[in-house]
């Protein structure tokens, strides 16, 4: 998605419920091949409502002004899932992960989508891994904690535990 999917966004009440969320947050990062960070994968889950997704928003506000020319995208699983289909349907895999790989930061939302589509997962893990070999930083949502994803592939639950994993809660 292009800036306007952040342009509503003004600012992030960081309740203490959430105060680790928002300094997980902090962690994301448009310098390229830090090598203080052991992964670039962060993943927040909790359920629905808790602000998640205007967190993930409102995070990338903040580093677009920052650094006006920071490249991202923001898209659900559902989407990049489908992207990752018709590219490998036409044979073109390679060339969309290269195109993902130039961008600074992925966000990922409702990963939980992935566990009724299991056909996904195989292009959606080569996703993962060509964007740890770019250095590039991933945010993914989910409801419930990867682990608990059924059906979700190891080796995605792997990347995501290998990063930081960070519940939300509803605030009080």
């Amino acid at each position: 998605q292009s800036k306007s999917a952040i342009q509503g966004v003004d600012t992030y009440l960081a309740f203490p419920e959430n105060r680790l969320a928002r300094a997980a947050m902090m962690r994301l990062s448009t310098t390229r091949g830090m090598p203080s960070l052991s992964s670039s994968t962060t993943t927040l889950y909790g359920p629905s409502g808790v602000g998640k997704s205007h967190l993930a928003k409102w995070t990338i506000k903040n580093l677009v002004h920052q650094r006006a020319k920071i490249r991202f995208v923001n898209a659900s699983s559902r989407t990049i899932g489908e992207l990752l289909r018709q590219a490998d349907g036409r044979q073109r895999l390679a060339e969309l992960l290269e195109e993902f790989q130039s961008l600074d930061i992925v966000v990922c939302e409702e990963l939980d989508w992935l566990e009724t589509n299991p056909e996904v997962q195989a292009p959606f893990v080569m996703l993962i891994e060509a964007l740890e070999e770019a250095s590039t930083q991933v945010l993914m949502t989910a409801i419930k904690p990867v682990g608990q994803i059924r059906g979700l592939d190891q080796r995605i639950v792997s990347r995501c535990h290998g990063g930081l994993c960070v519940a939300m809660t509803t605030p009080g």
